[in-house]
């Protein structure tokens, strides 16, 4: 699946996602940044790589494949294309 996050960046994992996988990750995105924007309402990191997590498929036997760091390098990516202000916010908190 995603393979081992603590050598390779989810950047150059996420290519090997499926479409369906990739299109779930930005409604994910796009649901946290609503509710920020209108709520708002800020996850810690661990709230949002849980959503991830939940997001991914992945089962609580894999989680420890998939370490927190997957959410920070994905909020730091899009913190500084700037699309997703509520990555700031959310890296921020911790």
């Amino acid at each position: 699946m995603l393979g081992n996050f603590k050598q390779i960046s989810f950047s150059e994992e996420a290519k090997d996602l499926s479409g369906e996988k990739r299109a779930e990750i930005s409604f994910f995105l796009l649901k946290v940044q609503k509710e920020y924007m209108q709520e708002g309402k800020v996850p810690n990191l661990e709230e949002f790589h849980s959503g991830l997590c939940n997001v991914l498929g992945v089962t609580q036997n894999e989680k420890e494949e998939y370490p927190i760091e997957i959410s920070k390098q994905l909020l730091q990516k899009y913190e500084k294309i700037a699309e997703f202000p509520v990555a700031k916010e959310i890296l921020s908190k911790n």
